[in-house]
């Protein structure tokens, strides 16, 4: 499987109010190894999550996206395509372009997983950090 060629040992996903819900627990992968899955509908607070995590896959919303980077996390950020006037699509495809982090679709996410070279990414300058937060927090108002 692909999680077999990224080398994978454990995923930890929060899955919200969709109504596919991963199965927690262990599980034997076809090359011998065991892929270790957590699953949770929701957590009040994901940050220590996120301290703990080695990479993490994120949707596109600004909040999680700019969480990752300010622990400056390895972070692929995950748009859905199948939305209409798509910000979150602007703010990942801004983010890769920065070098902050890569970019995916559902349909390209393991790809991009395989791919992926994180240390050709950016880190969030600290000075920066505000600036993004401001620019974002003026979108998030515009679009609501």
């Amino acid at each position: 499987t692909a999680l077999n060629e990224i080398g994978l040992t454990e995923i930890r996903v929060q899955y919200g109010a969709g109504e596919y819900q991963p199965r927690s627990g262990s599980r034997l992968l076809s090359n011998g190894r065991s892929l270790n899955v957590v699953s949770y509908r929701f957590r009040p607070n994901l940050v220590e999550e996120l301290k703990n995590a080695e990479v993490v896959v994120s949707h596109a919303g600004a909040g999680s996206v700019m969480e990752a980077l300010r622990l400056g996390k390895k972070l692929v950020v995950v748009v859905n395509d199948q939305l209409m006037d798509n910000h979150q699509q602007e703010l990942a495809m801004q983010m890769q372009h920065l070098n902050h982090a890569y970019c995916a679709t559902p349909g390209t996410l393991i790809e991009v997983l395989k791919s992926a070279d994180f240390s050709t990414r950016v880190p969030l300058e600290q000075e920066r950090k505000g600036v993004m937060l401001s620019i974002m927090s003026e979108e998030i108002k515009r679009v609501r």
